[in-house]
């Protein structure tokens, strides 16, 4: 990245204001980027089981955006069974950082898991109107 795509990403920071990276949850494009294009406005993390550059966590990309107005979209396949867990813990970091967008898949889910999932949404959804409402 910092070789090839980095070089470009600069260019195109300095044609236009404000710019979207899509890291794809990797932490070495997630951590450049954010070090070196001053205005990036969106960006994603997230735990991905089988990325070939690895991932970076909501935790840490929070704590590494910190202060800065840039919306942290969450990219994030979910984990069988540890689902609602995962989300309610993501919903949480919203008290540090307003600026989320929640974005997940679950690569193992059928058509026949659609009531399952409906289910999980509005027990979620609840969730939501109850803290942060």
């Amino acid at each position: 990245y910092k070789e090839f795509v980095a070089p470009y990403d600069r260019q195109i920071a300095k044609i236009h204001n404000k710019v979207i990276i899509h890291p794809c949850s990797g932490p070495h494009v997630f951590e450049e980027t954010l070090e070196e294009i001053p205005d990036v406005i969106l960006t994603e993390a997230g735990y991905i089981a089988c990325a070939t550059a690895g991932s970076i966590s909501v935790e840490k990309a929070i704590d590494i955006i910190r202060d800065r107005k840039i919306v942290l979209v969450v990219g994030e396949e979910l984990q069988e069974g540890k689902e609602e867990e995962t989300i309610l813990s993501h919903l949480n970091y919203l008290k540090k950082h307003a600026l989320i967008i929640f974005n997940y898949m679950g690569m193992y889910w059928k058509k026949e898991d659609d009531s399952e999932i409906k289910e999980l949404h509005k027990r979620l959804d609840d969730y939501y109107i109850r803290n942060f409402i």
